[in-house]
């Protein structure tokens, strides 16, 4: 071969390498609308698939954790709840436990209160039948009268089966990833250590990558720099008594013709109240 022909092939070679690495990160996407080519930046990839910058909302700083972790993580924990379904589903007897428990202390919570929140929804029935109510203080009426017919319910299957799930997986990080400090969060306790080192395994196993190291310290900054304040706990006692084994899950269970007991129960009241809160 000439040498000037070598020359010419190291040279686009060289070119196409450098190409080639000025559009990684960067995908075509052509408009079906306009029929244009359109850069889209890839800033990461989940399961085998990219993720793109424009996936990302625009939002505010402390709201962009929660999106990169529903763009990087949550495919891969519904993949691993799948894979795990059996250990991580909350059991008839969890649920059954959770339930009687806080209609237990609902009960308590309304003594002394009931005979009040009844005056109150008669007062607000008697002026809603009254004619001359503006519209704009019938529903705020309704709104209140919404509220106490609410505390009055106990918390029934809709609360458990939003608590249970989370409590089952962070329990589960919790006991396989070493332990660690928890977080009280809206939903719960998150094994706040544990979860970060699941995290980072999934990410060091390749299942999720990221392509833009500072959405990746900003992703972090919530495990590694954010102050939780008295939310974040260490102290293994309340760790064990608030999470590990919460009230609810001492209570003792036995079915007794479809009804579910604490061991000693009061009365056969208890039975007819359960079940007409559980069904």
């Amino acid at each position: 071969m000439a040498k000037n022909q070598v020359n010419i092939n190291i040279y686009v070679n060289s070119m196409a390498k450098i190409f080639s690495n000025f559009l990684v990160g960067f995908a075509i996407v052509v408009t079906p609308q306009l029929g244009m080519a359109v850069e889209q930046e890839t800033i990461g990839m989940v399961l085998g698939e990219p993720v793109y910058r424009d996936q990302l909302a625009d939002l505010a700083e402390d709201d962009l954790h929660s999106e990169i972790y529903s763009l990087f993580v949550t495919p891969v924990l519904e993949k691993y709840l799948d894979e795990n379904q059996k250990e991580l589903e909350p059991t008839n007897t969890d649920i059954n436990r959770f339930l009687l428990y806080y209609q237990k202390q609902h009960e308590k919570e309304l003594r002394g209160k009931k005979q009040e929140m009844a005056r109150k929804m008669e007062s607000i029935m008697a002026e809603l039948n009254t004619d001359s109510i503006s519209q704009t203080r019938k529903e705020e009426l309704i709104g209140e009268l919404f509220f106490l017919k609410t505390e009055l319910e106990p918390p029934g299957i809709d609360y458990a089966m939003f608590v249970l799930p989370h409590w089952k997986l962070h329990n589960h990080f919790y006991n396989r990833y070493g332990g660690g400090r928890i977080l009280w969060q809206q939903r719960g306790v998150e094994a706040f250590d544990a979860h970060y080192k699941w995290i980072k395994e999934q990410e060091s196993s390749g299942v999720f990558v990221f392509l833009d190291t500072n959405l990746q310290n900003k992703f972090y900054h919530y495990w590694v720099a954010q102050d939780h304040g008295t939310n974040l706990i260490s102290d293994k006692k309340r760790i064990t008594k608030e999470f590990l084994k919460p009230e609810w899950l001492s209570i003792r269970i036995k079915d007794k013709k479809g009804c579910f007991f604490q061991k000693n129960p009061k009365s056969a009241k208890d039975c007819k109240v359960f079940k007409r809160y559980y069904r």
